[in-house]
């Protein structure tokens, strides 16, 4: 199903992304378009996983639908989505590269590591084509140019990916920390102001749950259930206190 979600538009270009969660086990977020040639284009991602599922239904095959997984920087998977039969999608999502490289998302753009050519700058992607070769050839050519250019780069570079995940963890320590900080100071104020266990215990609870969408929805990182079980489990408490024991 085609959900509308908010509207993402990507600059010099008139393609619109809409972004949504992803219902897709494995993924977290989900950006979608429909172009002018009537293709359906999906991208499911998960940045801590560094998985990327590129989905595409070709209107001049009557919307048939091909998806490909992208696993630290490797093509993994190529199947046709109604059959299951494994296909070669190198020319057929290539040719959409640059509605691809549209996505405004730096960090989804290098999951895909330049394969299909989504990402790879103009001058770089479009080889000049020689003299005497037919048009076949040129393609082969261009191709082949593609893949030197990924396996010189390599998916991911060590260095990188490391410091990438060293600074993911820091970052996310450092937010689950304000977050618990934040919540428990406005528990202890309201408290300090209402002396309610019943207040204090909806407040908490309420904490928690907010707490948890944030991550979800607005930080795009999976849900931290030990953070949002704290002020849960805290607010049960409070309210169970309050209203039967006081």
């Amino acid at each position: 199903m085609r959900n509308t979600s908010s509207t993402n538009k990507s600059p010099s270009s008139d393609i619109y992304w809409r972004r949504r969660p992803s219902e897709l086990r494995g993924y977290n977020r989900t950006i979608y378009t429909t172009t002018e040639d009537g293709d359906y284009l999906r991208v499911d991602y998960n940045l801590k996983d560094r998985r990327i599922r590129l989905y595409i239904e070709d209107n001049e095959e009557g919307g048939n639908p091909y998806f490909s997984v992208i696993t630290n920087g490797n093509i993994t998977v190529e199947r046709n989505a109604t059959t299951g039969r494994i296909s070669d999608l190198k020319e057929k999502i290539g040719k959409r590269a640059d509605v691809f490289s549209t996505i405004s998302s730096k960090d989804v753009l290098k999951l895909i590591n330049n394969n299909y050519h989504i990402g790879i700058k103009g001058k770089s992607r479009l080889i000049p084509r020689q003299e005497g070769k037919t048009r076949q050839e040129h393609k082969i050519n261009s191709w082949d140019e593609v893949e030197k250019i990924n396996y010189r780069s390599g998916p991911f570079s060590e260095t990188d990916d490391r410091s990438d995940s060293r600074h993911k963890k820091r970052k996310y320590k450092f937010i689950d920390i304000v977050d618990i900080l934040t919540g428990s100071g406005i528990c202890f104020a309201l408290y300090f102001f209402n002396q309610n266990f019943v207040t204090l215990g909806v407040l908490s609870a309420f904490i928690g749950i907010f707490v948890g969408l944030l991550d979800v929805y607005y930080r795009e990182r999976q849900l931290i259930f030990i953070k949002m079980l704290l002020f849960l489990l805290a607010g049960i408490v409070f309210y169970i206190y309050g209203y039967y024991i006081l």
